[in-house]
């Protein structure tokens, strides 16, 4: 499927954007395109292709549509923009939100920090193109008194700004990113109208979905920033050196167990062993999270089944 066969017009009478099985076939459907003003034609096809619009070039400047910058994603988004927009409420389903995100190279997920657990964002008062803390996004909306901001990615547009230099106390908000890509493999393999499809792509899908900012990510950040300065030292400095040389990597004792509940390594006492991926550092602590003391790295709790593959 060509990225030429754009799946949403914009229909000139009621001045929106409609799905291409929903308007008449052919230059009926009385629709345009946004991006050059030419006609469209609405292509009903046979089973095994995929309905589309495509441009009338027929007594038209060919030029103006090889310019045209109306493509198959600018459409998408205009659809999920729109969706949003006529919604007075719209479920958006997100997975976990945990910090640091998992390491490729384990096969056993990390402890990391839980921002958010997974849940269902219930988003109102909607609004489209909207500013929200000096930056624009493609939704915005409420959660329970909290802001939100959303931005659209798909393949034209794949960058999103970085908002890790937000702090929780001047941002109240969270921010989301939806990949509106994910429900173009289900166009053509579906008879119900493609804005469904989109749809109920952004409200339930979770792979296609993932959490830009958090406030209580922000503070988890200060937290740790004030813990590195509380204890790191620069690498070329005389403490770091004495403490580096002095360091014995702790040895597993033959009294540690196997925790039940989560499989994670503990002794006898209960204590979790820590180790650092930076500096090898490893330490029994009572925690769920904790930094390193020699290079404030961030320290992981050791599953039971990585002890013989590490050799810890």
């Amino acid at each position: 499927m060509a990225d030429t066969k754009i799946p949403f017009g914009y229909h000139i009478e009621s001045e929106r954007f409609v799905d291409v099985r929903d308007v008449p076939s052919g230059a009926r459907c009385g629709c345009k395109c946004p991006g050059c003003d030419l006609p469209l034609i609405a292509r009903h096809c046979m089973v095994g292709r995929v309905d589309h619009f495509a441009h009338n070039t027929r007594g038209q400047d060919k030029k103006v549509y090889e310019e045209c910058t109306f493509s198959y994603w600018v459409s998408v988004a205009a659809m999920a923009r729109q969706i949003f927009s006529e919604s007075e409420s719209f479920d958006v389903a997100m997975p976990d939100y945990v910090y640091p995100p998992p390491s490729p190279w384990s096969s056993v997920p990390d402890p990391d920090y839980v921002c958010s657990q997974a849940c269902t964002i219930t988003l109102e008062n909607i609004h489209i193109n909207r500013n929200l803390l000096g930056e624009t996004f493609d939704v915005t909306g409420e959660f329970k008194g909290v802001q939100v901001g959303i931005k659209l990615v798909h393949p034209e547009k794949q960058g999103v700004p970085d908002f890790s230099d937000w702090n929780c106390r001047d941002h109240k908000a969270v921010v989301l990113a939806i990949d509106i890509s994910s429900a173009r493999s289900q166009f053509q393999h579906t008879e119900i109208p493609l804005k469904v499809v989109l749809s109920k792509s952004m409200a339930k899908e979770l792979d296609c979905k993932r959490w830009l900012y958090h406030p209580r990510m922000a503070h988890y950040l200060e937290s740790h920033d004030r813990n590195v300065e509380k204890f790191s030292y620069r690498e070329d400095s005389p403490q770091f050196q004495v403490q580096k040389q002095n360091h014995q990597p702790s040895q597993v004792i033959p009294s540690v167990r196997k925790s039940v509940g989560s499989g994670m390594y503990r002794n006898d006492r209960g204590e979790y062993l820590f180790y650092c991926r930076r500096c090898n550092h490893q330490v029994f602590l009572n925690a769920q999270q904790c930094f390193c003391e020699l290079c404030s790295g961030v320290m992981y709790r050791i599953h039971r089944d990585q002890v013989n593959a590490r050799n810890l």
